[in-house]
């Protein structure tokens, strides 16, 4: 977790860690896990994500368990 303190503002940040090992493959199952990653994306599960994961060369990282806010589903 990082605190920083910008105009009298608190910004929290933490980094979740998913395991990616195994990706990508060429077939996800369509259950409904949603995770919301740091380009605004929701994917509706961890193997749509890792996959985007590895395509982004690990760029991409999770924001949170759950839909993004106002995001498109991959």
């Amino acid at each position: 977790i990082q605190i920083n303190k910008m105009n009298n503002v608190l910004l929290l940040s933490c980094s979740l860690q998913v395991d990616c090992q195994g990706y990508p493959r060429n077939f996800c199952t369509l259950e409904l896990q949603r995770m919301c990653g740091s380009d605004g994306q929701t994917y509706s599960n961890k193997c749509f994500f890792c996959n985007a994961f590895v395509k982004s060369r690990g760029r991409l990282s999770l924001i949170r368990y759950g839909p993004c806010y106002g995001a498109a589903s991959v």
